[in-house]
């Protein structure tokens, strides 16, 4: 994930999670989930449009974090708030 920053306007990048093989009800729900925001995540960042920015591995550029402001607590949303501010400042690809 790491030489994505080497393009200084990138804010944030976001990983491609991929578990073992689910055993539990729950893990197979996750697994299910997994898939499906990795497919939607895809589809949106092709057409430059991603609303979220997940917690689970994702990167962001320190200066940037500092710029624009931490993760607003408060929200229960937190990850999605970011990333509509890092959206603002065309940070977001």
């Amino acid at each position: 994930m790491l030489p994505y920053f080497e393009e200084q306007d990138i804010g944030a990048v976001l990983p491609r999670i991929v578990t073992e093989k689910p055993k539990s009800f729950i893990q197979k729900i996750q697994y299910c989930e997994y898939i499906i925001v990795f497919l939607y995540k895809k589809m949106m960042s092709g057409i430059n449009c991603l609303y979220t920015t997940p917690g689970p591995f994702s990167l962001y550029r320190k200066k940037v974090i500092e710029e624009i402001g931490k993760f607003d607590a408060s929200n229960l949303t937190e990850d999605m708030e970011l990333a509509l501010r890092l959206q603002k400042k065309h940070l977001l690809v």
